[in-house]
Formats: C-alpha cells, structure tokens, sequence
C-alpha cells in the first residue's frame, strides 16, 4: 500500500519538512553528483505510537527510490554478524546511483555513553562500524539515510550531527483538533459503527478532549476495541435491532476504556467497606472542585477498587493542548491546594483526613521543592544560594523548611475555604450520590450539577442537604511566616 502525506492527519509543519526533504531527493535521484542541495541524512524522533514510521514510509513512497532496511530490533547475534548485515545494507545500496537506507529504531543499535553512565565494547563497534558505512573515506553521496528513534538525547552525537543528519523532525502527540479528526477518520473505517442508531454515536469532540496525551496508535486501538464489544455485545445496554444494526449509548464503555488506559483496571463495589468507599468518593471529588476553582475546568472521575480490597480512584484532570509553563507563587499555592484538596475533603465531609493522601502530599512537596529550584518564595540566585557556597546550608534549609510549612498551610487553608462554600457543599453532595451508585462520574455531569445549583439559588427551589456532613474545622492560626 502506497501512502501520501496528505492522506494523514494533522501534523501539518512536519509534512511540509518532509515534502522539502521528498524535493531534495527527487532532485539527487537525477543527478546524484550536482551540486544543488543534497541532504545526507533525516532522524524522525518521538514517542511509540506517534507514526514516525509512517512517515517514513511515506517519504519512501514519494521518492520512490531502491530501500533497503535495517531494523534495529532484528539486529542479533554476535558483534561480527551484526556488522555484517550493517556492511552488507550499505553493499547493496552503492550499487545503485541513488538509494536510501531505512534503519528503524536506531536507538537498539547505538546509544550515548553518557546517557546510561556506561559504555559497552559491543556498542562502541557498532557505532564506528555504523558511521563508517554512513561516510567513510570513498563518501558515499548517493546514499540517504532516514533513522526512527524514540528519544534522540539518547543517540551518539557523532551519529546526528549535521552532514551525517541533516535533520532531526520531532513528533509529539496529536493536538485537540487532530484527535477529533482521528476519531471521525478511524470511526468511518470500521463497520462496527455504521449500524449505531441516530443520536447515540459519542460526540467525537468530547472524545478528543477526554483523550489529551494520547498517540494515533492509542486512539486506533481504542476505537477498534469499544467496535469489538459492541459487535460482540459487550457494550453496556446495547441491543441489537437488526442485521448490523444496534442501538446502544457508547458513553460509559469509552470511558471505560479510556480509563483502563490510564490505569484504573477495576471498577466494581464488590467486597468494598462502604466506609472506605465514600472516603474515596469524597477524596476524589475534592480533587475536582478545587482544579475546576483554579482553572474553571471539571473533570472525570473513576473509582477504581485494586484486587486486594484497597480502594482507590483517578479525577482526570483535562489541561489543554498547551499548559502555561511559567509558574508564579500564586499558581503554585493554587496547585499545591489542588494536591491537597482530598485531604481536605476528608476532613471537610468525613471528620478526619486518612492515610490515603500521603501520595498527594508528596506531590505538593515536591511542586514545593521545584518552585524553590526556579528561584520562588526568595530562593533567588543572589540570595540564598551564596550561603551553600560559602558553607552554610543549614541557612538555605531552614529557609526550605519555613518555605515549605508557610505554603502548605496556606494551599490547605485555600482549599477549606473553597469546600466550606455551600456550592462546594451541594456539589459534593450530588456527586456523591452518582458516584456511589455507578462508580464513575463525567466533567459533563459535574458541570450540570453546577448549573443547577446556580439555577436554584435563583429560583429558590433547592436546598442543601448537610445533615450527615461533617462541619468543616476552622484553621487554627499560625506564627509561620507568610510567603512574599
């Protein structure tokens, strides 16, 4: 099958990179000894899953030049055969006036020493016998080289430097609009879906947005899997009405599914202390009311119950395609009362916090610590780092340690407040009630429950229920130092 780069999605600056190496190559495929532009080589470099090998077929298909492959994987056996599958590659492609060379997953064959700590002989050999082939003292003009790695740092830079690879194109995973477009392309490809009945297909953008960080391959394989079981009527409520016809709500098994990759392999209430579980509802709905309070977004919640009988759950938290990466104090207190929000909750709706929030404390010490590296809270570089020169850290830690105590009770007391308003309280309260009884909440749902809290404040129509509430506590009072 033959590819063409308009035949794939997004991706648009990196297709027109490749359509200018594709120009340079029909050109060297003409006259291999011009002078004009002749790239020597192209590194596609990325995550597993982003297509870096499609594109390279790709390429392949629109120069349509002798290949001849090299596959990083395959490369077994002992030193000699492995240089000698490597001579012989390149051997084949002198004979030609113009070739390329595919060598796939680069990153098996060679890697920078000072990447791993370590350097083996073997791994030395295969690199020189490698970067030989490549130039050598004949040169070899006629020979392209296109090379797939999953992380590029980890490769020789005797191997990418410029005149060896020409370019290095980095490949990342699909932005919001291009994994809706994925999800209509791959929806329109399987047939399991032509038969779903009207208004019950799941809205391609509310996919996307509950997929941020997913690869091509990943949404391929999601979409094939949710068509599997609704063919073989595993879908939740699904019935069929007839010859490749059903009628089923396709929400509840993507999410399913999307979960499952995220980590939560078990949603049942089976065996599970009711004790436990509401702490877990009430922990994870914390979460969400103070990241919607920071950022006004809502998200999914799972609970999830481990095999051994612990219980625990996931709140997807939806950022965005680009996340603003330069912190502020104010943003970092917002963030860490996020992490500390669940414990929070806890002690807001259940009398007391539980040993279950230790994760996230961690968490909020460790945006702690990184705030402090980027010189917040007075840790600038003319101001307390001098001290450590001149040997004195224990000044430098007993500022962290005041730092870090101010901050924490100050993110805590944030989120208190936030869960002590009463549209934190009837939100809550809603949640939880979803949330026990189908083990999973949408930001869909969560965000209904807002509305209608505003609507009936307005019309006086509803009232908050917090009679098996605990009351929140109020925060008692500290001398620490307040951050400036």
């Amino acid at each position: 099958m033959r590819y063409c780069f308009d035949d794939i999605i997004g991706y648009k600056e990196e297709k027109e990179e490749l359509k200018v190496m594709a120009l340079a190559l029909n050109r060297m495929a003409e006259n291999p000894k011009s002078n004009s532009y002749c790239p020597r080589g192209l590194l596609l470099a990325g995550e597993p899953g982003l297509g870096k090998t499609l594109f390279a077929k790709t390429l392949i298909d629109e120069v349509s030049l002798p290949t001849y492959s090299i596959d990083g994987t395959a490369l077994a056996g002992s030193l000699g055969d492995i240089c000698r599958k490597i001579k012989s590659v390149f051997r084949k492609a002198k004979r030609n006036k113009a070739a390329i060379v595919f060598i796939d997953e680069v990153g098996r064959i060679t890697t920078n020493a000072s990447y791993h700590g370590f350097e083996s002989d073997t791994s030395r050999t295969v690199l020189s016998c490698l970067l030989t082939n490549m130039e050598g003292i004949e040169g070899n003009k006629g020979i392209f080289v296109i090379m797939t790695a999953n992380d590029p740092d980890s490769l020789d830079p005797a191997l990418i430097r410029p005149g060896r690879i020409d370019k290095i194109i980095n490949f990342y995973p699909p932005t919001l609009e291009d994994r809706e477009e994925l999800f209509q392309r791959f929806f329109a490809m399987s047939p399991e879906f032509n038969g779903i009945s009207c208004g019950n297909m799941f809205d391609c953008k509310v996919l996307a947005k509950k997929t941020e960080g997913f690869s091509c391959a990943a949404i391929k394989s999601l979409v094939a899997e949710v068509g599997l079981m609704l063919s073989s009527g595993m879908v939740e409520g699904s019935k069929k009405v007839g010859e490749g016809l059903y009628d089923a709500n396709l929400t509840k098994t993507f999410l399913d599914r999307i979960f499952y990759a995220l980590g939560v392999k078990k949603t049942t209430t089976v065996g599970m202390p009711k004790d436990a579980l509401r702490r877990t509802v009430v922990h994870e709905i914390g979460h969400a009311i103070l990241k919607h309070a920071v950022d006004g977004k809502w998200s999914d919640i799972v609970i999830n119950s481990a095999n051994k009988g612990s219980v625990g759950g996931l709140t997807h938290f939806v950022v965005g395609d680009w996340e603003d990466p330069y912190a502020t104090k104010e943003k970092v207190v917002a963030d860490i009362s996020v992490c500390l929000a669940g414990r929070a909750a806890e002690e807001t709706f259940m009398g007391n916090p539980s040993s279950g929030c230790s994760q996230d404390i961690s968490d909020a010490k460790n945006e702690i610590n990184g705030a402090i590296a980027a010189g917040l809270f007075g840790f600038e570089a003319l101001n307390c780092y001098p001290f450590d020169d001149m040997g004195c850290p224990e000044q430098v830690e007993r500022k962290r340690l005041t730092v870090f105590r101010s901050v924490m009770k100050k993110a805590y007391a944030m989120a208190m407040d936030k869960l002590s308003e009463p549209e934190s309280l009837y939100i809550e309260n809603a949640a939880e009630g979803i949330l026990l009884g189908k083990m999973m909440i949408s930001a869909e749902e969560m965000e209904r429950i807002e509305k209608d809290f505003k609507a009936g404040n307005k019309a006086g129509c509803k009232t908050i229920n917090t009679d098996d509430m605990a009351k929140p506590k109020p925060i008692a009072k500290t001398g620490a130092e307040e951050t400036k």
